[in-house]
């Protein structure tokens, strides 16, 4: 199901189930439930992207196009979780997390 959501011209290098988490004033607050991510490499677009879809509906929920000095921030304490800022169209600095349904999954995608 996964690989048909991907695309014809595009391939997901790695996959897990996440939530995705925006900061609010200090505090994390889950923006979307649960959807599974990919790393995904669009050969259509040229760029390499990070798209949560959501398998039941069949559709990408989110979506960000990683940029040359992309780097997300892993925590010692909370090892399922991973965020980086998001400084696209509007969104003025949000920092995003994204918190993996397993540790396991959580260090297979960091790497």
């Amino acid at each position: 199901m996964l690989f048909q959501l991907v695309g014809p011209d595009a391939v997901s290098l790695t996959a897990a189930v996440v939530q995705l988490l925006k900061s609010d004033r200090g505090a994390w607050r889950v923006d979307l439930p649960h959807g599974v991510i990919s790393l995904v490499k669009d050969y259509a677009q040229r760029a390499y992207f990070l798209r949560i879809f959501d398998i039941l509906d069949e559709r990408v929920v989110w979506d960000f196009k990683l940029y040359k000095a992309f780097r997300a921030q892993s925590f010692p304490q909370c090892r399922k979780l991973l965020a980086f800022e998001h400084t696209e169209s509007g969104d003025d600095g949000v920092v995003i997390g994204l918190n993996f349904f397993s540790e396991y999954e959580a260090s297979e995608f960091k790497v």
